[in-house]
Order: structure tokens, then C-alpha cells, then sequence
């Protein structure tokens, strides 16, 4: 998937916040069917420039996700899930990079194949890392 990230925000462990630029994001989501959903990984990688002090970040996530499907009509399907997993921010304000990350999605899919949908998904994503340093961005 190819997606765009609405930003979010920082704050350092001297409470200081920092706002994080939008910017484009690639993912991939490798799942199984399972009951009346599916589960899976999804692993999303991203760069954002943060305000004031004009600085690049890197964002890698890897999650294991759940999703409960909705057959809607003429093919389409709704989804609805939830996202555990890790994450690691390459920025200058943190000294662990690795983290916790959760996130909550929702979205609507075309099958184009057996294994492949066109897909449009609205999806949150949070990471904490370095005891206190926290970030969350939407995607």
C-alpha cells in the first residue's frame, strides 16, 4: 500500500512537543482468513520532517492485526481491526529507538484476485519509545 500520513506529534522527555510533518508511507499487510475476519502482519515504513527544529524522522512498524470483514454489496467488503507490535523511530531526541506501537484501522476493499483487493484504509497509529518520548501519527 502506498498512503499518505496525516502527522502527528512529539513531545521530548523535557515536554517539549514537536509537530510531525504529513508525508507518504509504504506498507504491506500479509494476511490469512480466519473465522469472519483475518489475521496477519503489517509492516509500514515512513518519513516525516518534524517542525522547529527541521529534522528528518524514519518510522518502521511491524504489528500483528486482526480484522473483523463485512460483506457489503456489488463485491465490496468493510473491515474494522486492531494492531500490536513494535516500532523504531530514527530521530535525534531519542535514545531507545525501539518501541511499543498499537494501532485501530478501518477501511473499505474491492477483491481484484483471490489473494489481491484495492484498498482504502484510514488507520491510527501510536509509538512509544524512550521511556518517555511518545509519537503519535495517523495514517
Amino acid at each position: 500500500m502506498v498512503g499518505v500520513t496525516a502527522g502527528g506529534d512529539v513531545k521530548d522527555d523535557n515536554d517539549e512537543r514537536y509537530d510531525i510533518k504529513a508525508g507518504v508511507n509504504l506498507s504491506i499487510a500479509i494476511e490469512t482468513p480466519m473465522d469472519k475476519g483475518r489475521i496477519g502482519l503489517y509492516l509500514a515504513s515512513q518519513r516525516n520532517k518534524t517542525e522547529r527544529i527541521d529534522t528528518k524522522t524514519k518510522l518502521h512498524i511491524l504489528q500483528f492485526q486482526s480484522s473483523v470483514v463485512y460483506p457489503l454489496k456489488n463485491g465490496f467488503r468493510s473491515y474494522v481491526g486492531l494492531g500490536l507490535g513494535g516500532g523504531y523511530l530514527d530521530a535525534p531526541w531519542v535514545d531507545n529507538h525501539w518501541g511499543f506501537s498499537g494501532s485501530a484501522f478501518t477501511g473499505i476493499e474491492y477483491p481484484i484476485s483471490e489473494t489481491v483487493s484495492f484498498n482504502s484504509q484510514l488507520r491510527w497509529l501510536g509509538v512509544s519509545v524512550d521511556d518517555n518520548a511518545n509519537t503519535a501519527v495517523s495514517m
